[in-house]
């Protein structure tokens, strides 16, 4: 797995493509030696030790000499990806990143493996309607996190106060929030919502 990870960082293409191909044999329980329980291994990882932000270098590869070679890692990447896309950590971690603008402008790839495989790992990123994120309508802004004025508060001295669940309250209709009494234009997004918005054409908030 070490050994993987590593050839990730190669300058070489075939040995980068090789290192995300068994990087996603192992993440999709294939067996190692035997075993499939290095799976897990593999998962914490990816998440901990530099996998992802190899694999979205991978999936925004440009060559103008040969684009077959573009093309091709950005199949290994994304095969490498759609493995990977098992447990919401990841997912967010990969949505944080910015893995989903160059997945989905691979959709629109004239090979057709690279579309395959793209579709795969975007419809892997999405499999879970728990995934959220915060969009402010006036800013622009996207949170992968609560953001601050939907849990503090600023005092007059300057100092915050921690906001009690009761003071946040959620206005479907007017998607956005009311803190004490204040309207908030920040709206919550399922990702599986926002994906299916993207792909039909609308703007990637969250890209």
């Amino acid at each position: 797995l070490t050994k993987a990870m590593a050839m990730l960082s190669s300058p070489a293409l075939s040995i980068r493509s090789g290192g995300a191909c068994i990087i996603a044999g192992l993440a999709s329980g294939a067996p190692f030696e035997g075993k499939c329980e290095i799976r897990d291994q593999v998962l914490s990882e990816a998440l901990s030790g530099g996998v992802l932000p190899a694999l979205l270098k991978m999936l925004f590869a440009v060559s103008n000499l040969d684009p077959g070679a573009a093309a091709a890692e950005h199949f290994a990447g994304a095969r490498a990806t759609a493995a990977l896309m098992s447990t919401n950590a990841l997912r967010l971690e990969a949505c944080r990143l910015g893995f989903v603008r160059p997945l989905v402008k691979m959709l629109f790839s004239t090979y057709g493996r690279v579309k395959g495989t793209a579709a795969v790992a975007l419809a892997r990123m999405t499999a879970t309607d728990q995934l959220c994120f915060w969009w402010h309508r006036y800013t622009e802004r996207t949170y992968w996190d609560l953001p601050d004025e939907l849990k503090l508060v600023v005092k007059p001295d300057g100092s915050t106060e921690a906001l009690a669940a009761d003071e946040v309250l959620y206005d479907e209709a007017k998607s956005g929030y009311y803190v004490r009494g204040i309207f908030k234009p920040v709206e919550k997004v399922r990702y599986c919502d926002m994906l299916a918005s993207s792909v039909s054409g609308k703007n990637c908030r969250a890209g």
